[in-house]
């Protein structure tokens, strides 16, 4: 990063509110249970930014950075990657990024929403630890908020392969606009840059069939 590249993030992390889509964590020592929570809570939601090293102020957030942010990160993707900790990991590679602003490390984390089939998203191997985001906390989620999101979670119409049907029976002109909407909502994405195909596929809408490639 430049210097004025890493001046732009400091500032935007000292003026950082908590949303429905950021939570600032401390998290000076380690890796805290409620980055679990929130964890939960941004892939059930709409996704979010979970930010290690700034704590919140009244007016002004103070980064305080954390201590070992390697350790951090290697118990993030090993615990990312146990099924007993949680069901189903929306963080990619290129989800998680370090910065170092004034000799303090802070870790930024990109929670994606999770794919309705896979929700609820729950931790340590209960569907009772099911959360949700609203405004700018994390609540565990209502029996009937879970049953609705298995409920969305069982295949119908809309997820069906048709036969027959290539990427040259959509309408082009709707795949771009849709594609425009996608990336304005998650613009670090770079979904403009990806082929139609990619993008469909990225999404979700399309895939590969694995016996006969098409």
């Amino acid at each position: 990063m430049t210097i004025d590249e890493i001046e732009s993030m400091k500032q935007a992390l000292i003026h950082m509110r908590e949303s429905k889509d950021v939570e600032l964590k401390k998290a000076k020592k380690g890796l805290p249970e409620s980055f679990w929570e929130s964890y939960s809570s941004f892939a059930n939601t709409t996704g979010g930014l979970i930010v290690f090293g700034v704590n919140e102020g009244a007016t002004d957030n103070e980064i305080v950075g954390v201590e070992d942010s390697q350790k951090i990160v290697a118990d993030l993707w090993n615990l990312l990657s146990n099924e007993s900790k949680v069901s189903y990991r929306t963080v990619n590679n290129q989800d998680v990024t370090t910065a170092v602003i004034d000799d303090k490390t802070v870790i930024l984390v990109q929670v994606n929403e999770a794919p309705n089939n896979v929700k609820p998203v729950y931790i340590n191997g209960k569907i009772d630890n099911t959360w949700i985001r609203t405004g700018d906390g994390d609540r565990k989620a209502k029996k009937e908020e879970i049953a609705s999101m298995l409920r969305n979670a069982k295949p119908g119409m809309d997820s069906l392969p048709i036969d027959g049907c290539t990427l040259d029976d959509l309408d082009t002109e709707s795949v771009i606009r849709f594609k425009q909407q996608v990336a304005n909502r998650y613009p670090t994405k770079k979904y403009l840059e990806m082929s139609d195909a990619d993008f469909l596929i990225e999404i979700g809408a399309c895939r590969l069939h694995r016996e006969n490639h098409k």
